[in-house]
């Protein structure tokens, strides 16, 4: 712990880092968090820095002092920090917003004001020259605090601030890490139970049992137990005291996955070279392995050595429906040491996770993108599977890649990055074709398992959800007792409603979409802002009453099944029917011990999950993600349908693939259908060095938002005229592809260059 005189704090807001004094005799440590002032408010910070001097130029009578420094362990390490400053510079984000991003919530949360009553209080109480609603109010303060928010459920604000004029209440702060946990209750000494009440010499009796129990368990079994305690702690035969909440997952075998006897000659080589890796001074290296070839287990061996060597690991994935899985398997691998994190669990989950890696407890983490700052101590090996998914980007508050993040961690620790993918990035193997970062190669399925037969239906001409091929392996599938996924990218019943007689559809009123239609609530949604309204009878533009749904997604997929194989088990997994960590959970349990016959999904359902008794795979519509507006919609089509085709035949039966289109000629469908991914990536790569752009160049988008459009484009073009004469091209202003959103309008710029450092400059 460092001895000085200030410290330097980031807060979680979108301010620079300030500086504090730090008061007498207190020692401060990188990392730790702080409770400081603000104006006029009790802040959580974060300490970046420990300085003995000041800059010549600062007078030290200007700072203001550190009110409280946190006890116990650092939530984030110098490491981490160096990993805060480095994403605050190149994202050119404020480093509070960092600091946001990289904390669970709980973290740092604001100090909640409480309020205690003062010894002044405790003689008129005594006296009763005190009643009504102020003797209440000083009754359940009575040896201890409330929050102010808690207190105004049950109190008028002006009777609190009248006791608080008489000086009869006073006010505190108490920062999250003075918030305790659990009470128990244990037994000090037992004296001869002459003397005490028959539910005293109850609780003492049980005490003497067990020595120690949680006061809430105490409640459950006692009524009126409370106020025993409280006497018998006063009396000195009984203490109280906090215990940290007790913090467990259910476990979910999504698909047995016993230890393999030996490796394949391929992961021998690669995990050869990566623990080569872990004995030197890191590295990166891209494992790219077709769907079912190994390489989960190539991470776990990684992960193994990486313990043995005395270091931590870290595992990202792009999406949180992958963490059951990939948690259980790790879990059982090694042991007690392997903790979770992800946005789906709990405040307090997250917190009391973060807490016991810190503390160094924890030596693997398993998470989605928000794991990347995790304080393990001594890192030696970090895992990025599925580096190619976009969902690795934050498109809000940093806005930051995890996959990219995760190199520059390794490089900052000294450890060894490994990042995964069936269908690697088109900048990645790139970067991996000129030697940028290693190649590792994985070609063959583990016991050789032949990859899926794909067959592209073409659907002009076809007519409904299904085409008649898929219909029929779907009822094959079934009949065989086998399983099968049905992915399609959309969600709800229909994309949109529209008017018959005029033609206009029904729009969402405070973004540029329209209305989603969910049969189930028989509601239309707004997928971006939540807005909604009942379906119309008539249509509020013209009258008419034609009003009628086209197109389909995910709920309606599942009708036509079940109206196809009426017995059989159909589930829909998308982020209507999954938002908590449970439901995950229970549907990906229910899939692998063959309790449905049929999921249907969006994206969430293709990535990464291993059950061999999925056979069928089919595609719904493969075109969704190839009429977007982005360069990159040919690459997100093929490693999407690639890693679709890769959930089939992973069992010792043969898996089969149908892929639905419109576009059954276009070069993404056709390399996808044939596995040939270094097809795909010389036809990509050539267009993209034709038209310039990534990896031949560097993209940054400029956006402009505001309630008000005219300013929204008057301050894009200024900007855009301010950015001309730069060593690099500016592209528009124009409107944004989705050019209002939740009431705000959005303009955009796009500056391409050949290096990032002088658009990046400019910005500044």
């Amino acid at each position: 712990m460092d001895v000085g005189s200030f410290v330097e704090v980031v807060l979680p807001l979108a301010v620079p880092s300030l500086l504090y004094k730090l008061p007498q005799g207190i020692r401060a440590e990188v990392g730790k968090r702080v409770l400081v002032p603000l104006r006029g408010k009790a802040r959580i910070g974060v300490i970046l820095e420990v300085l003995s001097s000041l800059p010549p130029d600062l007078d030290p009578g200007r700072l203001k002092e550190v009110m409280e420094v946190e006890e116990g362990p650092p939530l984030l390490g110098p490491k981490e920090v160096s990993l805060m400053r480095w994403a605050a510079h190149h994202y050119l984000s404020p480093l509070g917003l960092v600091l946001k991003c990289a904390l669970p919530p709980t973290a740092t949360a604001r100090a909640q004001p409480r309020l205690r009553a003062t010894e002044e209080a405790e003689r008129p109480l005594r006296e009763g020259r005190i009643g009504g609603v102020e003797r209440e109010v000083l009754e359940a303060l009575k040896g201890r605090s409330l929050t102010l928010k808690a207190l105004l459920r049950r109190f008028p604000l002006e009777v609190l601030e009248g006791l608080q004029r008489e000086g009869l209440l006073r006010s505190e702060e108490r920062p999250p890490w003075r918030r305790r946990g659990e009470p128990w209750v244990a037994l000090v000494h037992l004296p001869s139970l002459e003397g005490f009440t028959p539910k005293e010499r109850d609780l003492l009796t049980f005490l003497k049992e067990v020595e120690e129990a949680p006061l809430r368990e105490l409640k459950r079994r006692r009524r009126g137990v409370k106020g025993t305690v409280e006497r018998l702690v006063q009396r000195g035969v009984l203490r109280v005291f906090h215990r940290d909440l007790p913090f467990s997952f259910a476990f979910t075998e999504v698909a047995p996955s016993p230890r393999p006897h030996r490796l394949t000659p391929e992961q021998e080589t690669a995990l050869s070279s990566i623990r080569r890796g872990l004995e030197g001074k890191g590295g990166a290296y891209l494992l790219h392995g077709v769907t079912g070839s190994g390489k989960t287990e190539v991470y776990l061996r990684a992960a193994e050595a990486a313990l043995a060597a005395g270091k931590g690991a870290l595992v990202l994935v792009p999406e949180i429906s992958l963490t059951p899985q990939l948690f259980t398997r790790f879990r059982r691998r090694l042991g007690e040491e392997v903790a979770l994190l992800h946005s789906a669990m709990t405040r307090q989950e997250r917190y009391e996770q973060w807490r016991r890696i810190a503390a160094g407890e924890m030596r693997v983490v398993i998470g989605a993108r928000s794991a990347l700052f995790a304080p393990l101590r001594d890192l030696g090996l970090i895992v990025v599977d599925e580096e190619h998914d976009p969902s690795y980007k934050q498109s809000d508050g940093l806005r930051y890649n995890a996959r990219d993040m995760a190199l520059v961690r390794g490089r900052l620790e000294g450890a060894t990055v490994v990042l995964g993918s069936a269908t690697p990035s088109v900048e990645t193997y790139y970067n991996a074709s000129k030697g940028r970062i290693s190649l590792l190669q994985l070609r063959r399925r583990v016991d050789d398992r032949p990859l899926p037969t794909v067959e592209v239906v073409d659907l002009k001409g076809q007519r409904g959800v299904l085409s008649g091929p898929l219909r029929e392996a779907l009822r094959e599938t079934v009949s065989r007792g086998e399983q099968a996924l049905l992915f399609l990218n959309r969600r709800g019943f229909a994309p949109v409603m529209t008017c018959r007689d005029c033609g206009e559809p029904l729009r969402c009123k405070y973004c540029s979409v329209t209305l989603t239609y969910h049969a189930s609530s028989r509601s239309l949604l707004c997928h971006y802002c939540g807005f909604s309204l009942p379906v119309p009878q008539i249509c509020p533009r013209c009258g008419g009453k034609r009003v009628s749904s086209f197109g389909f997604g995910t709920e309606r997929v599942a009708e036509e099944v079940r109206r196809l194989l009426p017995r059989a088990q159909v589930a829909r997994m998308d982020s209507d029917t999954v938002t908590t960590r449970r439901d995950y959970e229970a549907l990906l349990r229910a899939l692998a011990e063959g309790e449905i016959d049929v999921l249907v999904g969006t994206q969430m359902i293709v990535k990464g999950h291993d059950v061999p008794q999925i056979t069928l795979v089919g595609v719904i519509c493969a075109d969704v993600a190839l009429n977007l507006p982005d360069f990159r919609a040919p690459e997100r089509t093929f490693q999407l349908l690639s890693q679709a085709a890769g959930r089939a035949g992973r069992g010792d039966r043969e898996g089969r693939v149908i892929v639905q289109t419109l576009l059954p000629g276009h070069y993404a469908v056709l390399k996808a259908s044939r596995h040939d991914f270094e097809g795909f990536f010389g036809q990509e790569i050539a267009l993209r060095r034709e038209l310039l752009y990534p990896p031949f160049c560097r993209l940054i988008q400029v956006r402009f938002t505001g309630a008000d459009l005219r300013q929204v484009k008057a301050r894009a073009h200024e900007v855009a005229r301010a950015f001309e004469g730069g060593d690099f091209q500016v592209l528009g202003p124009a409107p944004a592809p989705l050019f209002l959103l939740r009431g705000r309008w959005r303009w955009q710029l796009l500056l391409k260059g050949r290096s990032y450092t002088p658009m990046r400059e400019a910005l500044r």
